[in-house]
């Protein structure tokens, strides 16, 4: 992937970060934020200023607290909204390769022994470049090195794989 794209999808989960977390903070102030002051007159009592102060002081630690936990949570919301947001690719495309790596898994309980498969298709596109996915096996299966079609994917910070459309049989 390019920079300009890297930097495009980098500039996106920017935004909605800065937006969802504009929003929190807007709630927060609106909805939960109170300032207190017990008296608001001149006079002076020592203990009243202290407990004003202690006050403050929380709100202080809770809206710091407040912050960096919502903008974490904003930095996760807003990736998984540009996930879904992401348009499909479509490119004309050539499966070159498939690869299935089975690996067996033992149990250390005395549970036996199962068999998991990883899938992943390589396919060239007509530009040259080649691109690889993990895949499910049905999408394994289905598709024959050799076979010529469109290919759809979803750009992101990782590559998805959506679907192969077959047009050409070799």
């Amino acid at each position: 992937m390019s920079e300009k794209d890297n930097l495009s999808i980098y500039l996106r989960l920017g935004v909605i970060t800065l937006i969802l977390f504009v929003i929190t903070i807007g709630v927060y102030f609106l909805c939960f934020y109170k300032p207190y002051d017990l008296i608001t007159t001149n006079v002076y009592m020592p203990e009243i200023a202290s407990v004003n102060q202690s006050i403050k002081d929380m709100n202080r630690d809770n809206l710091i607290f407040f912050s960096i936990f919502s903008f974490i949570i904003c930095i996760f919301v807003s990736y998984i909204i540009l996930i879904f947001i992401t348009p499909v690719t479509e490119v004309n495309a050539k499966l070159k390769s498939k690869k299935c790596d089975s690996k067996i898994n033992v149990s250390l309980k005395g549970g036996g022994a199962y068999r998991v498969n990883t899938y992943k298709l390589t396919f060239e596109l007509d530009n040259g470049d080649e691109m690889s996915f993990p895949v499910y096996d049905k999408h394994y299966v289905t598709i024959l090195e050799g076979n010529k079609g469109i290919m759809k994917y979803k750009k992101g910070l990782v590559n998805r794989y959506v679907g192969f459309y077959v047009k050409e049989v070799e």
